[in-house]
């Protein structure tokens, strides 16, 4: 994805010198107090997933609930019902993430160009320091400034001024991937879990639904 310096809720960092989570958390208060100018990141494929996936899931989820009314005569027992295939659905949202991450769109990135590592992107969460390089690449005689918006506190990451080859999709250059391991044996773990999870709500909301003895 194509990436400015003044994204909402991360610190640009271009320097080899190390910077903590102390330093970006006040960067960020500066941000606020002297109202810097910020502007909104775009969605990332897997953001747009995820969107796109809870509105059905929770359309769904309403439907079936009222299916189940209507079949037993229970409010309560659609609301359960409803609320159980709503984890359900959760996780099988999980399962896309985990699929297009790992296995669709590494099949897009079928071209490598040299890019150097022009900063870091940092962001804070739950009192971690969490970090994603920011690539500058030329490609068909254009000049991108681009990342993965994947941040993660683990793994290696390309250290400043670093030149790294990375693989692009040709149809949209901007769209990278620098590491094959990056995040792979997290969004392994989300899968295994998802599928597990997602089974099992799954029974119990499809039990519910044609069991008239269950919650009425």
């Amino acid at each position: 994805m194509l990436y400015e310096s003044n994204y909402r809720g991360q610190v640009y960092w271009d320097s080899p010198d190390r910077i903590t989570l102390r330093d970006v958390l006040e960067k960020l208060n500066e941000r606020i107090q002297y109202h810097h100018y910020v502007t909104t990141p775009p969605a990332s494929p897997d953001l747009k997933t995820v969107g796109i996936g809870m509105l059905i899931n929770t359309l769904v989820c309403i439907a079936v609930g009222f299916i189940k009314y209507f079949l037993h005569g229970s409010g309560i027992a659609g609301f359960v019902t409803g609320f159980v295939l709503w984890f359900a659905g959760f996780a099988v949202i999980g399962l896309i993430v985990g699929y297009n991450r790992m296995i669709k769109r590494p099949k897009k990135m079928t071209v490598e160009v040299n890019a150097l590592v022009a900063g870091h992107s940092l962001e804070s969460s739950n009192g971690h320091l969490l970090r994603t390089p920011v690539f500058k690449y030329e490609y068909g005689g254009r000049k991108y400034f681009a990342y993965d918006g994947v941040y993660s506190n683990t793994g290696k990451v390309p250290k400043v001024g670093e030149e790294v080859t990375i693989r692009i999709d040709p149809d949209e250059p901007s769209e990278l991937s620098w590491s094959d391991k990056n995040n792979r044996s997290t969004f392994l773990f989300i899968g295994f879990v998802c599928a597990i999870i997602g089974s099992a709500f799954a029974y119990v909301a499809i039990y519910s639904l044609l069991n008239s003895s269950f919650m009425s």
